[in-house]
């Protein structure tokens, strides 16, 4: 299981759900704001779909596949190797598409994949 793949299989079923969806959307430019995390003028995530949670806001999701079996976190329990993916997405990204992204709201979808 591939990151673009799952990425264009959920962008395909939110385009079922809602009519505007894209993927690789590109966040807003920081024009003076203050941000946490990816300040990047080309910060991009893989999808955004507009009135997923609510009537016109942008949701943006960012998709990870992780091993959770891998040597890097063959220590850890797999909620735990997924939780720390979680909250890095969140760390990178959450508060820059929360307030410099129109009010959105960023759900990081974390996958495991055993290959």
């Amino acid at each position: 299981m591939r990151h673009d793949n799952i990425r264009d299989v959920l962008a395909k079923l939110l385009s079922r759900a809602v009519h505007d969806v894209e993927t690789e959307a590109a966040l807003l430019p920081l024009d003076g704001e203050e941000t946490t995390g990816n300040t990047a003028d080309a910060a991009r995530l893989d999808i955004r779909a507009r009135g997923f949670w609510r009537h016109g806001q942008q949701s943006y999701f960012d998709v990870r596949v992780t091993n959770p079996f891998c040597a890097t976190a063959m220590k850890s329990s797999v909620k735990s190797v997924l939780d720390q993916h979680e909250k890095e997405k969140k760390r990178n990204y959450n508060h820059r598409v929360m307030t410099n992204d129109y009010n959105g709201t960023f759900p990081p979808l974390v996958f495991t994949d055993f290959d």
